[in-house]
């Protein structure tokens, strides 16, 4: 198997892509957000993952836990996809670039959320993962440097365990719009769905779902 998934080159022009039209448009103009699934923004190299499976029947059933909608072990940085679990699953990007997880994950208000220090289901799902060398190959020491904020930021340690509700309200209360960009937008640690506005909007649904005020979220936002 290839060191890097065949997509996986794609990644690096990609990324560089989005920090030039950060720079030129700015995520956070008055511009609308993307409609959720609208790719144009994205331009070349858009499907970054490709939807042919990387894996064997027999791989997958060793990566996927039995008991996956009972208890879910993320990443510290994971933990801010789980604000946007409901978007995330029904973005036709996401849904090209983790089949495998959409069709498994089904997340529900009891399922329990475990902190943990490593790699999770997500990664060996992602474009960026190497088989061949087991790690992620964007930098492991970013992904832990990421993680370690993230939970910092969300008060929780590796080894909690956290209804999966909870964790939604937990994130509703402490991550804002402001904390995403920092987290996932163009940079350091960016992710390849936050230009398209999917998380976002996830986080304002959220807080609505849980009737928090919305008072510092940034007016970009069709509200």
């Amino acid at each position: 198997m290839n060191s890097v998934h065949p997509q996986g080159r794609r990644h690096s022009r990609h990324f560089q892509s989005h920090e030039r039209e950060s720079a030129s448009t700015g995520l956070f103009s008055q511009q609308p957000l993307p409609e959720v699934g609208d790719d144009s923004r994205l331009g070349e190299g858009a499907n970054i993952h490709g939807t042919e499976s990387r894996w064997s029947p027999e791989q997958l059933e060793r990566i996927f836990p039995q008991d996956l909608n009972r208890r879910i072990r993320l990443m510290g940085h994971h933990h801010l996809c789980a604000g946007a679990f409901d978007q995330l699953l029904a973005s036709p990007l996401f849904r090209a670039g983790y089949p495998e997880l959409v069709a498994r994950l089904r997340p529900s208000p009891d399922m329990l959320v475990e902190s943990i220090y490593g790699y999770d289901i997500f990664c060996y799902q992602c474009g960026y993962w190497s088989e061949e060398e087991g790690r992620c190959v964007t930098g492991w020491q970013d992904k832990i440097a990421k993680d370690a904020a993230v939970l910092r930021h969300l008060g929780l340690r590796t080894g909690q365990v956290t209804r999966f509700e909870d964790l939604q309200r937990l994130l509703a209360e402490r991550i804002t719009l402001a904390d995403l960009e920092r987290f996932c937008g163009p940079g350091e640690w960016k992710c390849e769905f936050y230009p398209q506005g999917i998380c976002q909007r996830g986080y304002v649904e959220l807080r609505r779902r849980f009737g928090i005020e919305l008072g510092h979220v940034l007016g970009y936002v069709n509200e």
